[in-house]
């Protein structure tokens, strides 16, 4: 595993605070063989089961030196079942949710990263949906349009706290940090249909090359209102 200093969010967001220093779930890529990823718990390809193949999802070596990192290209679509990867359903409380990306500058068109607040073939659903394109260097909020300039070609922090406790409705249900900036903050059932939960996370590449690295989801308590 390479060496990523973690930006520290105090200085971001007032009131927000993890609530335990080890992870509930941690996943850093280096128990496993290089090459074709197949975790058969946690993982799987999008509605193809657990253990399924994960098309165009390797182990490599980590593309800034040191460990293994997760490659995602062409029509990768892995998908992280977080009631199988952490044990429970998660439905209520807050949470904190981090992964490192890397994307080459070299890379074209747009890899997505997606939270669902229902994972399910008959009727899911969107509460995150951010693009990565480094050929327009942005990063992108598909709902709100927010955007950030886009890291390239180095580790980039991916943060979110999620309140699931304050409801799938309320304003500053989550709060979604890119290298480190609040992106923005939202409900979390953004189009007003889905469901109080974190169900899966989707690493969907629409082509282009990325990588990522040490994924956790701890428990988070927030004490009080965000003040950027």
């Amino acid at each position: 595993m390479t060496s990523k200093i973690s930006l520290c969010l105090a200085t971001l967001a007032v009131g927000l605070t993890p609530a335990l220093a080890s992870a509930q779930y941690a996943e850093d890529f280096e128990g496993y063989a290089p090459g074709q990823f197949v975790e058969p718990v946690a993982w799987e390809n999008w509605w193809c089961g657990p253990g399924s193949a994960l098309v165009d999802t390797t182990i490599v070596a980590d593309p800034a030196g040191g460990g293994q990192a997760l490659r995602v290209e062409g029509a990768a679509d892995p998908v992280l079942v977080v009631e199988r990867a952490m044990g429970f359903p998660l439905i209520s409380g807050a949470w904190e949710v981090t992964l490192w990306q890397y994307t080459p500058s070299t890379s074209t068109g747009d890899t997505y990263y997606i939270w669902l607040n229902n994972y399910d073939p008959a009727g899911t659903n969107w509460s995150v949906q951010c693009t990565t394109n480094a050929s327009s260097g942005t990063f992108t909020d598909t709902y709100s349009g927010n955007t950030a300039d886009a890291v390239l070609d180095e580790w980039v922090e991916i943060k979110m706290i999620v309140d699931l406790a304050d409801g799938v409705s309320t304003q500053g249900a989550q709060y979604f940090f890119y290298n480190g900036s609040l992106l923005y903050d939202a409900v979390w059932d953004r189009d007003g249909i889905g469901t109080n939960k974190l169900d899966g996370m989707d690493l969907y590449s629409a082509g282009p090359v990325n990588h990522f690295d040490d994924i956790s989801i701890d428990p988070a308590e927030i004490t009080g209102a965000c003040c950027v």
